[in-house]
């Protein structure tokens, strides 16, 4: 029976791994297409025929589902009833209609996705796979979009879902989807094989209860179901931003070597959140729950301390508070949980659990799509008994599988110690030379380290270097940033025009005198530097051009390949200085201040991300890539002037930035700066990190103590030490490796494989 468990388990995961690597090759496939982009002007085909239309919604980063062939036809049967032109399959293509088209569907899709938060989104039409023969071409409207919503506790705190994939609607969201089928998998000695699914699905016309899910797995030894019904609101008070409140059902049946723990009960919980505050996207948390079933072991009665019990009814109130962080790349949480226990005989506290549970996550980014990931946890836990007796299930017992102080929530507190040298629940006492029955209190220390060595980034370089793609992005980013600061400054029902004038007096000597110092050439004389700059690489990209077309006339594909990535490193440089002319203000613009002087000084110095650096940072850094180049050439002293040249402009950089971020702005926009950052945020993971498929080899380290009080041995720390190997599909993780014990106990094997199947947050 169990041999035929684990072949029916084999056979799931392969199915799920086909179905995300289908879906990513679905991915793989629209981008491509946009690498056969026309080079004529739109007017230049007003004669041939249009062999297709189509939608590509690979970036659109919205909750929303969005049907593309229904978008489609909406937004041409709207432009066609106005008696305008439009583009349709096999009629004729117009430059007309193939404006129209796409500020219709700019305007529906803003209709679609803006309902209940702000955003900014773009879209790109493209002339694709154009045949002067047959006089045909292909349509393609790439759309990318991201929230620029309210501050909410469901974008901040980094423990809930992050991307979710759908085949059919729009390809990620960032927040939960209407429904959602989760499947996941593992292995761990003492279960063996195991699968299973979460099944979730919101209800939109229901206020009290708006949310069902579902989560079950199962082995041949073991079994686990959770079913919730749930509800939540958001409100507009800073201290109780966000409130949750389920029942629910679970019900565990598990093995702990040679125990199994039983595990039923009914609950009762609430749970409320603060709005994220304005530095560091901090976020505060608190909630109480009240639980009532049983708890059920296998262990002899005589092997128990005398104030446990085998079996016995269970109820418990349950308190917790916390808070999580997160700033850039980095994401911290920390939560403390207490624990009221009763055997269900009396009234009374029968014992208390504290449990203590803090993590850390960051990710550095080596290079573009190479990031390496560092996940701590540290968790601890006591029980101590005030009255009577304490079920001998609640003890705690550890191993490679978390157990959550609270069943199902999306706040995970972790209340058991981890070790991943040790199966599950085979961290339960018995290397003391007893019977394992579980400790009183615990220590756990985990650490995880990974690396991409292979990957295939999501958006290609010939997506995120496109600079009229990244014009547009940056100007979405600006007018959804005017548009959130607007809203902001209705939510405090003032007039937005008024609050600006309020801040004008004191804001505008700080504009002026930046602007007056960036035009005052006895200081520094930007716009040489700038042009100095242009000229010092021009000679090496008209080198590279010639290279590019010789390759090209004598077929050597790699060659052009090989030059045109070095060459794109340089125009990158030469985009950037022509922008910090564009855009550096003139010194008629520090007579008076605006918005746009304001954000186009954030421009020069600051940027949005990644994605969307600054002008000033996009030049430093890219004469820096450009280092490996000169070197290799030997033009070593060529390049230690180009970068001279830079270090000037990061002098400026440095001293402005510094003043440009303590220039005070008015408190609507400061509300809505978060927003914008975290948009930024988005954008340097799809830019710059996110990988349709990655291979990471993965380290772990781990340390953990259970002490079992009347016995002085076996209570010292256990470390296990570990690799493996992280298969990523987007942002759907399959981890497998081993991890040695580094001193192992009696009764203790070697170590523990580890295999599990996740999703990431990436946000």
């Amino acid at each position: 029976m169990k041999r035929m468990f684990n072949f029916l388990f084999l056979i799931a995961g392969s199915f799920v791994l086909i179905q995300y690597g289908a879906l990513a090759r679905d991915i793989e496939s629209d981008i491509d297409s946009l690498r056969q982009d026309c080079g004529k002007k739109p007017a230049e085909y007003e004669t041939y025929t249009v062999k297709s239309v189509h939608i590509v919604t690979s970036f659109l980063i919205f909750p929303a589902r969005v049907d593309v062939s229904l978008l489609l036809a909406i937004a041409q049967n709207k432009v066609r009833n106005r008696n305008e032109r439009v583009l349709e399959k096999d009629g004729f293509f117009t430059e007309s209609g193939y404006l129209n088209l796409q500020v219709q569907l700019n305007n529906d899709l803003r209709d679609l996705l803006f309902t209940s938060s702000g955003g900014f989104l773009v879209i790109k039409p493209r002339i694709l796979n154009c045949d002067d023969k047959t006089k045909e071409v292909q349509i393609e409207y790439v759309i990318l979009g991201a929230p620029i919503s309210s501050q909410s506790y469901l974008k901040g705190a980094y423990e809930l879902p992050g991307l979710y994939l759908n085949r059919r609607k729009a390809t990620v969201s960032v927040t939960e989807s209407p429904f959602q089928f989760v499947p996941f998998a593992g292995y761990n000695e003492s279960r063996g094989l195991f699968g299973g699914a979460r099944i979730g699905k919101r209800f939109e016309t229901f206020k009290l209860v708006n949310k069902f899910d579902f989560n079950a797995d199962f082995s041949a030894s073991s079994f686990t179901i959770n079913t919730t019904l749930a509800g939540s609101q958001h409100f507009k008070s800073v201290l109780f931003d966000y409130a949750n409140w389920r029942i629910g059902y679970n019900f565990s049946k598990l093995p702990a070597a040679s125990l199994t723990l039983t595990a039923s009960a009914f609950s009762a919980q609430f749970f409320g959140a603060t709005r994220p505050t304005l530095a560091g996207n901090t976020i505060f948390r608190y909630g109480t729950a009240i639980e009532g079933g049983t708890r059920v072991t296998n262990l002899p009665e005589k092997v128990l301390p005398s104030s446990n019990l085998k079996s016995s009814g269970y109820a418990a109130t349950k308190f917790y508070v916390g808070g999580s962080s997160t700033w850039g790349r980095h994401s911290l949480k920390a939560s403390y949980g207490l624990q009221l226990g009763n055997t269900g005989k009396d009234f009374q506290v029968n014992y208390i659990k504290n449990i203590l549970d803090a993590a850390y996550r960051a990710r550095f980014l080596v290079a573009d799509h190479r990031p390496l990931q560092i996940d701590a946890q540290f968790s601890s836990g006591r029980m101590n008994l005030i009255y009577g007796s304490i079920p001998a299930a609640e003890r705690f017992f550890g191993g490679n599988v978390d157990n959550e102080f609270i069943h199902g929530d999306s706040w995970r507190i972790r209340s058991n110690p981890v070790i991943r040298s040790i199966s599950q629940n085979r961290f339960n006492g018995s290397g003391s030379g007893g019977y394992p029955i579980g400790g009183d209190q615990f220590l756990s220390g985990n650490l995880t380290t990974s690396f991409p060595v292979w990957q295939k980034q999501l958006i290609p370089d010939e997506i995120g270097e496109d600079p009229t793609l990244v014009t547009a992005l940056r100007g979405g980013v600006r007018s959804g940033r005017l548009v959130m600061t607007d809203s902001e400054a209705q939510k405090m029902r003032t007039d937005s025009a008024q609050d600006i004038e309020v801040f004008k007096a004191y804001k505008k000597s700080d504009i002026q005198s930046l602007a007056s110092f960036l035009r005052d050439t006895s200081n520094v004389d930007i716009l040489s530097i700038a042009d100095s700059i242009r000229s010092a690489i021009t000679p090496q990209m008209d080198l590279l051009n010639e290279k590019i077309k010789t390759a090209a006339e004598n077929n050597h594909a790699d060659s052009v390949l090989m030059y045109s990535k070095q060459l794109k490193l340089f125009a990158s440089v030469e985009s950037y200085s022509k922008s910090i002319e564009l855009f550096l203000p003139m010194q008629e613009d520090s007579a008076d201040f605006d918005n746009d002087t304001e954000y186009d000084l954030e421009d020069l110095f600051l940027g949005y991300g990644n994605a969307l650096p600054g002008y000033f940072p996009g030049v430093i850094s890219g004469v820096r890539s450009l280092k490996q180049f000169y070197v290799a050439r030997d033009l070593k002293k060529e390049w230690i002037a180009l970068n001279a040249l830079s270090e000037r402009l990061l002098s400026v950089q440095d001293k402005l930035k510094l003043h440009l971020r303590k220039i005070e702005i008015p408190i609507a926009e400061t509300k809505a700066k978060p927003n914008v950052d975290y948009v930024g945020k988005v954008l340097g993971v799809l830019f710059k990190e996110l990988n349709i498929l990655s291979v990471s080899p993965f380290a772990m380290l781990d340390a953990a103590r259970l002490r079992i009080a009347n016995r002085e041995v076996g209570n010292a720390f256990q470390r296990g030490l570990g690799a493996g190997i992280r298969l990523s599909l987007i942002n759907f993780d399959v981890y497998a490796g081993y991890s040695f014990n580094l001193n192992r106990q009696v009764n203790d094997k070697k170590g523990a494989f580890v295999f599990t199947i996740d999703i990431t947050d990436l946000f």
